[in-house]
């Protein structure tokens, strides 16, 4: 076998396909991961972030990622500042180029984590260029691909919308656990399908409602290109006991991504670990080729 065989050969022996992984992951493009931002504030002027909702300042920011203290996230609920609470309705989005072209298929990837069992926030794309909140500070009319999480007590699963109504997905989530998400938005045939990884499932695992994988953009099949990520959070209409502030979260958010060439289910965060063993692996077993191959001479 000559040497360059050799070589292929070490490439393509690389642990979990490594060599094709990182071919997939180079075809994500990093929208934000909140690295360069300052810890405390809010989200809204920061980067290309916005802001808004009823009543008191917006509730979303940057703060430290609770389970890991070298990680900067944005938090959607108490925000990590003084005075930033969730219970009102809120508009979070970017003004970062998120283009997914109508007739094509994209995949958006974030990750998600929570630290409480009362939740109402939901995560998308909208064909809207900047999501004003209506009279009643309703955005979520405004979403097209939409993937919810309203959690309650004993209440533990994601919801996709579909059409006209929400369908639980059957999967079961926990709390204090970072959960990556790929969201695969064909904005040809306007449907949805949702992948997870985290907790208890080690691969990304197609999400399903009874069987259904694929969900219809919330306002149904139209011609536009989906232009802008965005946010919104629900509110407590009566704010009475037991929960007067059920939607308080923190939810937190990290490392937001898209692909617009197609599906693509790499994770474009890998632990930095297998990257430095995969490549070390890979000179290692290119060098002793070589020295066969001059030895041999």
């Amino acid at each position: 076998m000559r040497f360059s065989e050799r070589l292929l050969a070490a490439l393509l022996s690389l642990p979990g396909g490594l060599l094709f992984a990182s071919h997939a992951q180079a075809d994500f493009t990093l929208v934000d991961n909140f690295e360069a931002y300052v810890a405390g504030c809010p989200i809204h002027g920061q980067g290309d972030w916005h802001a808004e909702r009823t009543g008191d300042p917006v509730s979303a920011g940057v703060t430290v990622d609770p389970l890991n203290p070298t990680n900067r996230v944005m938090n959607i609920g108490d925000g990590g500042f003084v005075g930033g609470r969730l219970g009102h309705r809120e508009t979070i989005n970017t003004d970062s180029a998120l283009k997914i072209t109508q007739g094509t298929t994209a995949t958006l990837f974030f990750r998600l984590a929570w630290n409480t069992s009362e939740v109402d926030l939901s995560v998308g794309m909208t064909d809207v260029n900047n999501p004003i909140n209506d009279a009643i500070f309703n955005s979520f009319t405004q979403f097209e691909s939409q993937l919810q999480l309203a959690f309650s007590p004993g209440f533990d699963k994601l919801a996709a919308r579909d059409g006209g109504s929400f369908d639980t997905l059957t999967t079961a989530v926990s709390p204090l656990e970072w959960y990556n998400v790929w969201m695969v938005i064909d904005n040809a045939a306007d449907t949805t399908q949702m992948f997870l990884q985290g907790g208890a499932f080690a691969a990304p695992t197609l999400l399903d409602a009874g069987g259904q994988t694929s969900f219809a953009f919330r306002n149904g099949v139209a011609g536009n290109d989906l232009v802008t990520f965005f946010i919104a959070t629900g509110r407590n209409t009566d704010n009475l006991p037991p929960n007067p502030t059920e939607n308080i979260g923190p939810v937190y958010f990290d490392d937001l991504y898209i692909d617009t060439t197609g599906v693509n289910l790499a994770n474009p965060v890998p632990e930095p670990g297998s990257i430095v063993l995969g490549l070390l692996g890979a000179c290692t077993l290119a060098i002793t080729a070589f020295r066969c191959r001059r030895l041999r001479q």
